[in-house]
Parts: structure tokens; C-alpha cells; sequence
């Protein structure tokens, strides 16, 4: 008996380990050189950089500041919707914008083509600054909305690389659900325990 409730116990740490375990990316493109980052699909877990549109670079040019290193990414065409997919979903936290305060940026995410979240607008200055998703679920591509697209720049790209396995209907499990289930096996251990 006592090892079916060491299994049990065992069980639940290894379904929170998984529930909460999620291996943060951050893209810093500090191992870059100047070009299109199209040439390397797939990068860092990201494909589809829109074919000539999305370029990097290395060199100091305010307001255009990168939050950290020297390397940043910027869409430099006349797209107003520049966009990017991830080879599998994961959950996208965010990115450092900066650049001009006109050139905002709201960002819309996808799952299996389907809209799942979008943002609200954020205004960059020269001093880079997080523009979080506020979206814990997972996505596959990443849509910018944007007025000037060529007047702000992108580094650090964050996202977590493991997504919690989803239930039947697409939603993921909750902590406290597992725990109410963890809870519930010791209680039915317990239970065969005192009939036997």
C-alpha cells in the first residue's frame, strides 16, 4: 500500500512538473550578422519571416535601440501586417519594441489559422521596452499591425518552447485541477486501504 501512495504522490509531482514546466526562448539575434532573416528559416524555432521583409542589424542608430546586445530586427517594407509562424505552438510572451512614438504596434495571434488573441496598441520610444502578449495559451503565427512598419525595431522575441499538453477540448489543465485529481487517487488509495 504504502508504494501505490508513493506512485500516486510521485504521479502528481511529475504532472505539475509538466503542467508548469516551460522553457523560456528569448531571441536576442546577437549571433547575427547584417542581412534577411528570412535566409535562415527556420531560426530559433521561427519560420516565414515574410520572404524579403524582415532584416537585422548591428550598428547604433537612436532611436532604433536594441534592449540588449547591438543586434536587432526591423520590417523595412511598406507591409503594414508583418508577421512570422512558429515551427510548433508555443506561447509567445512578447518583445522589446522601440523607435518612433507614431509607429505603433498591436499584434494579433493565431492557432491553426484561427484568431485566439489580439493585443492592445503600444507606442515605442528610444528606450526599449517590453510589449507583453498578456496571452498564456498557445499560438502558431504572430500577426504586427502596424501604420509605419520601417519606423521601429524588434529584439529580444520571448516565448515559452514547451506548451502544456491541451484536454480533449483544447483547454489546458489548471494546477488546482490537478491537484483536486492528485487529491482525489490518494483519497481512493486510502479507501482501498481501510476496506481491505
Amino acid at each position: 500500500m504504502k508504494k501505490l501512495i508513493l506512485v500516486v504522490a510521485v504521479a502528481m509531482v511529475l504532472a505539475f512538473g509538466m503542467v508548469g514546466n516551460a522553457s523560456a526562448t528569448v531571441l536576442t539575434f546577437e549571433e547575427l550578422t547584417n542581412g534577411d532573416l528570412s535566409s535562415l528559416n527556420p531560426y530559433q524555432g521561427i519560420i516565414n519571416w515574410e520572404n524579403g521583409s524582415w532584416f537585422f542589424y548591428n550598428w547604433s542608430q537612436p532611436p532604433y535601440n536594441p534592449s540588449s546586445g547591438i543586434v536587432r530586427t526591423y520590417e523595412s517594407t511598406s507591409d503594414t501586417t508583418p508577421s512570422w509562424s512558429f515551427v510548433s505552438p508555443v506561447v509567445y510572451n512578447g518583445s522589446y519594441f522601440s523607435g518612433y512614438d507614431y509607429a505603433t504596434v498591436q499584434m494579433d495571434l493565431y492557432l491553426s489559422s484561427t484568431l485566439v488573441h489580439s493585443t492592445g496598441t503600444f507606442a515605442p520610444s528610444s528606450v526599449p521596452t517590453f510589449f507583453s502578449t498578456g496571452y498564456n495559451g498557445s499560438v502558431d503565427q504572430v500577426v504586427i499591425n502596424t501604420p509605419s512598419p520601417d519606423f521601429w525595431v524588434m529584439d529580444d522575441l520571448t516565448y515559452d518552447g514547451q506548451t502544456p499538453p491541451p484536454t480533449d477540448n483544447g483547454v489546458v489543465p489548471e494546477p488546482a485541477t490537478m491537484a483536486l485529481l492528485g487529491s482525489g487517487l490518494l483519497g481512493f488509495v486510502g479507501l482501498r486501504k481501510k476496506r481491505s
